[in-house]
């Protein structure tokens, strides 16, 4: 009776440990799957939500340039000089979630504002200037001082410049961090 007992729990362990190897077998691709998916529509939705916020932020210096262009004023240095005055004081000023700021970068290299570079010879400048000038309008993906960040980016004729909103790419994932686990330094590639 003894050794019946012990062969019949032996079955049913190995019944068990069969179905659950089938199930984690079946159940792990769509995780993984998943998880992908998950990043690629937070990803793509978290981008469009910078863009979008980038281009409302450039949108009233636009309008201000076209009043001067309607009142006969587009060459009058003061005026313009006020307008990106003004603006840069405003893209100082913006901050997006917690982590999310503006910069200001000239085609000659010359930082007008950012948080994130202090001059054009820093460590991770010319990668990052290199990136967003090869985008031109669109999303860079960049390191600096060991954070991995998001910007939207855009060239702005007026100034010559490039004009970006940026924000870490840890708090673009962290509602996907929270339930799926991360490999590697903390964010989801």
């Amino acid at each position: 009776m003894n050794k019946e007992k012990k062969a019949l729990l032996s079955i049913r362990t190995l019944f068990l440990l069969a179905m659950f190897l089938l199930i984690l077998l079946l159940s792990l691709p769509q995780f993984l799957s998943g998880s992908r998916l998950l990043t690629a529509i937070i990803h793509e939705l978290g981008t469009e939500l910078i863009e979008e916020k980038l281009a409302a932020l450039i949108q009233p210096v636009d309008r201000r340039y076209e009043t001067l262009r309607r009142v006969g004023l587009e060459d009058s240095g003061a005026h313009l000089d006020e307008i990106k005055k003004s603006a840069l004081a405003a893209f100082a000023a913006t901050r997006y979630k917690e982590t999310g700021t503006m910069f200001v970068i000239g085609d000659d290299k010359t930082i007008l504002l950012s948080p994130d570079f202090s001059s054009s010879v820093d460590e991770d400048f010319m990668p990052f200037f290199t990136s967003v000038t090869a985008v031109r309008d669109g999303i860079v993906e960049y390191t600096v001082k060991g954070s991995h960040k998001l910007a939207a980016c855009r060239y702005y004729p007026p100034w010559q410049s490039y004009i970006g909103l940026t924000i870490n790419r840890d708090e673009l994932f962290a509602a996907h961090n929270k339930f799926v686990p991360v490999c590697g330094k903390g964010h989801p590639r």
